[in-house]
């Protein structure tokens, strides 16, 4: 992989809060990237949309800032999983509780088998959404709406714009690389109420 994987940090945190992070995705990417952190003072929805806009790489990747204990060569795993699947429109690593002794929720992957053990390979995606904690997508124009406060549900919205301009499109959860998901719900719980009525109100029907 010769080009630079450009890498986004949807973030409300300062640089200095995130730097730790860089450094660690700089460590253990596997390949050349470019780090985007966006470090606006605003809800998920409208740093992504940032980090969306900085992007020239395809594909890119975009990963949470409470995102951590990445496997070593992640990145490109991701960014493979991508190319080797055409009709594939997000990848996640299987997402970890910290210690990675235990599989951590994933929306997307049915309950309770929310995880498989390395060497399991992929598993597609059948429900119309995936989380979007950390993730390698293609580049277009699909963007997330801003009405969503704090974060939560933009991710629902993000996916359902993909399922209606990929009628054919599937997600895939590669279980032979694992990451640790903090878990942080910064702003989500307290604008929960509020973004599920929104989403509602604007949902892309398939």
């Amino acid at each position: 992989m010769k080009e630079a994987v450009d890498v986004i940090i949807p973030t409300c945190k300062r640089p200095e809060e995130v730097a730790s992070l860089v450094d660690e995705i700089e460590r253990t990417a596997g390949c050349p990237v470019n780090i985007l952190a966006t470090c606006h003072d605003a809800s998920a929805s409208v740093n992504r949309n940032v980090g969306l806009e900085w992007a020239q790489s395809d594909p890119r990747i975009m990963l949470d800032d409470d995102i951590c204990d990445f496997d070593e060569g992640w990145a490109v795993a991701l960014v493979r999983t991508l190319e080797d699947n055409p009709d594939c429109v997000m990848v996640s690593p299987q997402l970890m509780r910290p210690g990675k002794r235990e599989y951590a929720f994933m929306m997307g992957l049915a309950h309770p088998a929310i995880g498989r053990p390395k060497g399991s390979g992929c598993t597609r995606i059948c429900n119309p959404h995936l989380l979007t904690a950390c993730i390698a997508i293609r580049r277009d124009e699909l963007r997330f709406c801003e009405g969503f406060r704090g974060s939560g549900w933009e991710d629902n919205f993000f996916c359902d714009q993909q399922n209606r301009l990929y009628p054919s499109c599937f997600r895939l959860v590669n279980h032979d690389i694992q990451v640790v998901h903090l878990n942080a719900m910064k702003g989500q719980r307290e604008n929960w109420e509020h973004n599920r009525a929104h989403y509602e109100s604007i949902r892309v029907q398939p």
